[in-house]
């Protein structure tokens, strides 16, 4: 095999390993209801500081989950991007009630404009770009998060 083809070959390779290196975190189910019917999901729950500054950056495919929830204790207007995120997403902020306060549709992979809900959130919610539509939601659903 020439080198140059050995060279390629070994760095598809790292490439591919660094998007499924990261470890899938806990999971758990979540509920959303619209006005047409409820939908539920299972996701993995980003709750800790590091969890949350990784996110899904530098995966190739959401996973075997329908989402990625990042929780915060308290109510905070959150500042999200794109950074390292390789697959575009959905982004859905949801206030301490778990009301959609705001969904930012169709993220660009590794876009650096920064996306915030206009009031403090205590959870954001990160689907494959597209779902939230397909699946109608709207801000003033509701998103029934785990305890």
């Amino acid at each position: 095999m020439p080198l140059r083809t050995l060279t390629l070959s070994a760095v598809s390779l790292i490439l591919a390993a660094c998007g499924s290196a990261q470890p899938e975190l806990e999971t758990e189910p979540l509920t959303i209801l619209t006005s047409e019917r409820s939908h539920d999901l299972v996701v993995e729950v980003a709750d800790d500081p590091q969890e949350i500054k990784t996110g899904l950056m530098g995966r190739n495919t959401i996973g075997r989950h329908d989402g990625m929830l990042f929780v915060s204790d308290i109510p905070r207007i959150p500042t999200f991007w794109m950074k390292d995120t390789l697959i575009p997403l959905d982004m859905i902020f949801i206030d301490d009630d778990g009301t959609i306060v705001t969904i930012a549709p169709d993220r660009e992979p590794g876009s650096l404009e920064h996306v915030s809900p206009d009031r403090p959130v205590v959870a954001v919610l990160e689907l494959e770009a597209g779902k939230s539509a397909q699946m109608g939601l709207r801000e003033g659903d509701t998103v029934i998060l785990p305890e």
